[in-house]
């Protein structure tokens, strides 16, 4: 069953499909290492367009730029109390 549903899903899977992740920061961490690692890995499976939108303009994974995504920067203004 699985195995008809993976390839039911990699059918309808073309080169206009986007993702777009969007993250806090990209900070040393299990979450951001794991997300750069899945985009690492989806780009050599498929032709898909990749966005990442981070809140912090800290990157800690310098090979985010070797992969080819485009960066947006939605910087958060801090409240004042």
């Amino acid at each position: 069953m699985l195995s008809f549903l993976i390839k039911q899903v990699k059918n309808k899977l073309n080169s206009n499909n986007k993702i777009l992740f969007f993250i806090n920061g990209i900070h040393p961490g299990g979450k951001e290492r794991r997300m750069i690692e899945l985009i690492k890995e989806l780009k050599l499976r498929r032709e898909m367009e990749f966005e990442l939108i981070v809140m912090n303009s800290e990157i800690n994974y310098p090979e985010i730029f070797d992969i080819n995504v485009k960066i947006h920067y939605l910087i958060r203004k801090k409240k004042r109390i």
